[in-house]
């Protein structure tokens, strides 16, 4: 009994340390200072993502043989890319341009293409996909290569031409 009676007086004085040191709050529950949050306070410091070209938030379908896409800081946080280790070589390093990925079909691999989300868009490299991120604020242009398509899914008509270029500005 003399054990858990000094226990115990050794844990009370740590409950009211830590009782202590919670913030009451305001009568509503609320934080103090909460009110005085800014939102707009990132972005008037230009640290808020800028938003990224409108034509990417339009659902299309890009094929070609090989597709490479170059653009700014934030490029990869737009883009969502399948990577298998059985079908494809994939390839990541940092270059003076930026940082530099390559995903190529390997030779061997029939039937399979390489394929990433761009917001809006699919696309599907038959061959070979590169991806360029860029640091700070550049153009976003993408080159598809070799029997390209691109099937917008708005019922705009579709382009198929030997080589396309696509490039937005923010």
């Amino acid at each position: 009994m003399a054990r858990f009676t000094k226990c115990l007086s050794l844990l009370v004085p740590c409950a009211l340390l830590v009782v202590g040191c919670t913030s009451p709050g305001t009568a509503e529950g609320k934080r103090p200072g909460a009110s005085q949050l800014d939102p707009d306070g990132l972005r008037a410091r230009r640290l808020a993502p800028k938003p990224f070209p409108a034509a990417f938030q339009k659902e299309a379908i890009l094929v070609a043989d090989r597709i490479s896409i170059e653009g700014p800081k934030d490029l990869l946080e737009h883009i969502a890319l399948r990577t298998d280790s059985e079908s494809f070589e994939h390839s990541m390093k940092t270059t003076e341009r930026g940082l530099l990925q390559s995903l190529r079909r390997k030779p061997d691999v029939e039937g399979v293409d390489v394929r990433c989300q761009l917001d809006g868009w699919q696309i599907a490299a038959l061959e070979q996909l590169v991806i360029l991120q860029r640091p700070g604020e550049v153009a976003i242009t993408i080159i598809a290569d070799g029997n390209a398509a691109y099937l917008p899914t708005d019922g705009t008509p579709e382009r198929r031409e030997p080589r396309l270029t696509f490039q937005y500005q923010r």
